[in-house]
């Protein structure tokens, strides 16, 4: 009686998983409806379909924290891209600065070696004249003053 039992079950088994694993097809109708059998109509376009596997993953949740991911990636590049601007600017404004003190201390280190007499100037008509002591002395001021303005200690926010 056991072994019929036993018999009894295999066969079962074995029947019964041979029907499970038939092909089973989709394909769709004249008239746009979806239709599924094991032998699709002659001419018609059948594609395999498991009725048994999982219906596909809601992506919509990863969808959202890719979005949010890409939008992350954008932002930080976008801060680092205006940074590198700042830097830059920054840097082109201490070369600048620096220029224009060392031309400063060049052109007054110049006028304090002589007497005016010594040097021309080219007026704005394109005349050239002699520097007069006062002019010497108001250059040099001025000079003074430039080189406090671009050799003294960087402004901060500029």
């Amino acid at each position: 009686m056991f072994d019929r039992r036993v018999f009894a079950i295999i066969v079962v088994m074995l029947l019964g998983g041979g029907l499970a694993h038939a092909t089973v097809y989709r394909w769709t109708g004249p008239d746009g409806t979806p239709h599924f059998g094991q032998t699709p109509p002659a001419g018609v376009h059948a594609q395999p379909f498991d009725p048994n596997a999982p219906p596909p993953p809601d992506n919509s949740k990863a969808q959202k924290a890719l979005q949010s991911y890409v939008n992350q990636i954008q932002s930080q590049q976008a801060r680092q891209s205006k940074q590198a601007a700042q830097r830059a600017r920054k840097q082109a404004r201490q070369k600048a600065r620096a220029q224009n003190c060392k031309l400063a201390r060049q052109q007054h280190a110049k006028l304090q070696q002589g007497n005016a007499h010594r040097f021309l100037e080219v007026g704005p008509n394109g005349k050239t004249h002699r520097m007069t002591e006062s002019e010497r002395q108001q250059k040099l001021h001025a000079l003074a003053q430039r080189i406090q303005q671009y050799c003294g200690p960087a402004k901060q926010g500029h």
